[in-house]
């Protein structure tokens, strides 16, 4: 892995030994009667860089958002370092501080690029300098195989 990438990942809490960073079981969603997510289970493990793929439509933005609690799941768990996160009572604001994720098209800032996009969250909420966000997202961005030119190029 990348050193950048597992500077930032060990100054987060870890979860127990032996449990995976993000855990998913049996996550189920759907919109009417849209089947978006059926019986989805995924484990991530701490330091790990994952990229989603897959046709329009096919579900990835919203299992990113249930993972970030920003869409209820219909039946399954979500549990994140070790804590289910989909339970009652779970402290939302805490949740999303430590998850983060970037929107796709029009929710990015279009006169910024990918990689300014990727690091506001952590330079804005989390107060990283700068410098070390650009170095993990860098490094995640180059775990991921996508082409770093992406990385500099503007919309709009």
């Amino acid at each position: 892995m990348n050193t950048a990438a597992r500077g930032v990942a060990e100054q987060d809490p870890a979860p127990a030994a032996g449990e995976p960073m993000v855990r998913l079981e049996g996550v189920r969603k759907s919109f009417g009667d849209n089947l978006v997510l059926d019986g989805i289970d995924l484990a991530v493990d701490q330091g790990d860089v994952l990229v989603i793929i897959g046709r329009s439509g096919s579900g990835k933005s919203t299992l990113l958002r249930c993972v970030n609690l920003l869409e209820p799941l219909d039946s399954g768990s979500i549990h994140f370092e070790g804590e289910e996160i989909t339970r009652r009572g779970t402290d939302v604001s805490r949740v999303r501080q430590r998850i983060g994720m970037v929107f796709q098209q029009f929710n990015l800032f279009p006169h910024r690029t990918a990689l300014e996009n990727v690091i506001e969250g952590p330079v804005t909420v989390k107060r990283m300098p700068r410098t070390e966000a650009i170095a993990w997202a860098s490094g995640c961005w180059s775990a991921s195989g996508w082409p770093t030119s992406a990385t500099s190029t503007r919309r709009g």
